[in-house]
C-alpha cells in the first residue's frame, strides 16, 4: 500500500515539473550515472559486461522457437523501417528537385 503511494507520489512530482526541471533531472541522473561508470575499474567492468553476455546467453538459449522467431521478426522489421526504399526516393526526389531549382536560377 505505501509503496503504491509513494510511485503515485513521484509520478505527480514528475508531472509537475516545468520543461528546464525536467531537463536538469535527466542531466543530474546522467551525470550520477557517469559517475558510477567512471568509478567503475576496468576488470569491474570487464566482469560485468561478460555477466552481461552470459545473461543474455542463457536467456535466448532458454527461449522457444516461437519467441525466437518473433524476436528475430521484430528486428527484421525495425531495420526495414529504417530502410524502407519510400524515403529513400522521396530524399532522393526532394534532392533532385533542390539541385535542379539552383541550376535554373543561375
Amino acid at each position: 500500500m505505501r509503496l503504491a503511494r509513494d510511485r503515485e507520489q513521484k509520478r505527480e512530482k514528475r508531472k509537475a515539473r516545468t520543461a528546464e526541471e525536467q531537463e536538469m533531472h535527466i542531466e543530474h541522473e546522467h551525470n550520477q550515472k557517469q559517475k558510477k561508470v567512471d568509478m567503475e575499474t576496468t576488470t569491474e567492468r570487464e566482469e560485468r559486461l561478460a555477466r552481461d553476455r552470459n545473461r543474455k546467453k542463457e536467456k535466448r538459449a532458454a527461449e522457444t522457437v516461437e519467441e525466437r522467431e518473433l524476436r528475430l521478426e521484430h528486428r527484421r522489421n525495425n531495420w526495414k523501417k529504417k530502410r524502407t526504399t519510400e524515403t529513400t526516393n522521396k530524399y532522393n526526389e526532394h534532392n533532385c528537385e533542390y539541385l535542379s531549382s539552383e541550376t535554373d536560377e543561375v
